[in-house]
């Protein structure tokens, strides 16, 4: 059966923010990378870290081709019995797009442990701002990610965006964690945003997130 293999790595980039970038060999994958919020580091990140974003990104495009995963850096032993899970469950869901496939990967650390905060993906939306209202108690950080419904090419629309994403950030106390990536240009070649890729994609982002300090924000985001 052919093979999918991702591997991923994380410098800074010219801006001065860390940036992971996450590449396919096996398949005719556009690379995608993930630029992180003002204080993530480079050294911050382990070799399962890596590897779990890798396998964030990757699962869904070896699903769709019909390709078994290999995934060049150890990953959490938690993330691949969740894959595994997840696997059962979007074939089930979505036979027609996507089906279940062998990956392969060293056990590496387990997944880092939650903070004490919470965090939830925030694009200034009915459902963001319902979100928000019902765990106010508990959220610390709004996350928005420019590339997911405002395409990462379109600075004039994030540019208007974000003082009012800022404005809600500190009308409630929160922190505003602010992301870009292109994701879209290897998901949107997989299926429906709306209906097979999204999770993925808030799945990787949080991944990425997990390398924060642990008093601010738990790995485990809310989606909006």
């Amino acid at each position: 059966m052919p093979e999918l293999v991702v591997a991923s790595d994380v410098m800074t980039g010219d801006d001065g923010r860390t940036v992971i970038t996450t590449r396919f060999s096996g398949l005719d994958l556009p690379p995608v990378w993930l630029a992180l919020p003002e204080g993530a580091r480079p050294d911050q990140y382990s070799e399962t870290d890596l590897g779990n974003v890798s396998l964030g990104l990757g699962l869904l495009a070896a699903m769709h081709h019909g390709t078994e995963l290999r995934v060049a850096h150890p990953v959490s032993p938690r993330l691949l019995a969740g894959a595994a899970e997840y696997q059962v469950i979007m074939s089930t869901w979505f036979p027609e797009a996507v089906g279940p496939v062998a990956v392969h990967a060293e056990n590496g650390a387990e997944l880092r442990v939650p903070g004490s905060g919470e965090a939830s993906f925030f694009s200034g939306g009915v459902d963001s701002f319902d979100t928000l209202l019902r765990n106010r108690s508990t959220l610390t950080a709004l996350v928005f990610v420019a590339g997911f419904d405002i395409p990462v090419d379109r600075v004039d629309a994030i540019e208007r965006t974000r003082p009012h994403l800022r404005a809600v950030a500190d009308a409630t106390g929160m922190q505003l964690w602010e992301l870009q990536t292109n994701v879209r240009a290897l998901f949107d070649r997989i299926g429906s945003w709306g209906h097979h890729t999204h999770g993925a994609a808030l799945g990787t982002v949080a991944l990425a997130l997990a390398v924060v300090p642990r008093d601010v924000v738990q790995v485990g985001l809310l989606q909006a």
